[in-house]
């Protein structure tokens, strides 16, 4: 009886825990580099400019502050990290005396997230992702590696949506006969991990990914692409992220006539995003995740992070 009163009381607890933001009004929390954490006050401001910016205080060991900017106080998802700076976090903290600031601003680094084509090229041809067919979502791509003409490894490129755990795909190419299961699935079906069932005969490599140069100084980043029949680069998927580059790069995709184009959007030590979700009464709530870094290239990680009806003030 003992355990089975001990097993409920964990459960309240993590229900609990879950809802406790709702009950929090306002409320602002995140996990601050995987350890929870929780502000003390928080409140918004809107800029001359229509800007948002959300200031949340933690003063309960010591002083830090967590700051949000978005180019407009309307709902939508805001990119950290970008060349467009008025979309910016922040992170101050005071320890021994001494205060420590990251932010994210425009570093070198490993490219995080890229931009849509903005030329599609020519004469290019495929080597990026294999489509696939079957199962009860769609959007799935993957890239294979081939021994023998026969799939022998699955990596998801594009994990699509709505599939369900125990669905069979089929991996297009070849003569149509390897297949994967889906094992797990994120909440909106998209796929999370995969297993092989069947490597298929007459396969050959996809997904290695194709040379790149940029207007910058990074190297390294390659790309699977997918193509039509004209040649021309209809998607792309990073395979390797290189270091060195920086938000707002311009990169050529080595190829065809070398002139399908993108840019970089961010790298992984400045990046995250801000989703505004809804205003009511001039209370903002939302979602963010934040990757900032310092002048000496330490990071901070804030993720799973969410804003309640955070007020204007």
């Amino acid at each position: 009886m003992k355990k089975i009163v001990g097993l409920l009381s964990v459960c309240l607890l993590m229900i609990s825990c879950t809802e406790e933001i709702k009950t929090n009004d306002p409320g602002f929390q995140a996990k601050k580099d995987n350890v929870f954490w929780r502000a003390t006050d928080a409140s918004a401001h809107v800029n001359g400019d229509g800007s948002l910016t959300i200031t949340a205080y933690n003063s309960s060991s010591t002083t830090e502050e967590l700051i949000l900017e978005t180019s407009s106080t309307s709902p939508g998802t805001y990119l950290l990290g970008t060349a467009n700076t008025s979309n910016y976090a922040s992170y101050y903290y005071e320890f021994a005396g001494e205060g420590f600031e990251y932010a994210t601003n425009l570093v070198e680094g490993p490219v995080n997230a890229l931009s849509n084509i903005i030329n599609s090229g020519t004469n290019y041809l495929n080597n990026g992702a294999a489509g696939t067919s079957g199962g009860s979502g769609n959007g799935a791509d993957v890239a294979v590696s081939v021994t023998a003409e026969s799939v022998v490894f699955v990596s998801l490129l594009n994990r699509g949506v709505g599939y369900q755990v125990g669905d069979v795909l089929t991996i297009e190419g070849g003569n149509f006969d390897a297949t994967f299961m889906v094992n797990t699935v994120y909440d909106n079906g998209a796929i999370q991990t995969v297993e092989l069932v069947t490597g298929g005969t007459g396969y050959q490599t996809l997904g290695t990914g194709a040379l790149t140069e940029t207007t910058g100084a990074g190297s390294g980043l390659r790309v699977a692409i997918k193509t039509n029949t004209n040649g021309n680069v209809t998607s792309f998927y990073i395979v390797s992220r290189g270091d060195g580059y920086k938000a707002g790069d311009l990169i050529t995709i080595l190829g065809g006539d070398e002139n399908a184009t993108f840019r970089v959007m961010n790298v992984q030590s400045s990046s995250g995003e801000v989703i505004i979700e809804s205003v009511e009464g001039n209370r903002f709530t939302g979602s963010f995740k934040v990757n900032a870094v310092d002048d000496t290239g330490n990071t901070v990680t804030f993720s799973e992070g969410v804003f309640y009806r955070i007020p204007l003030r």
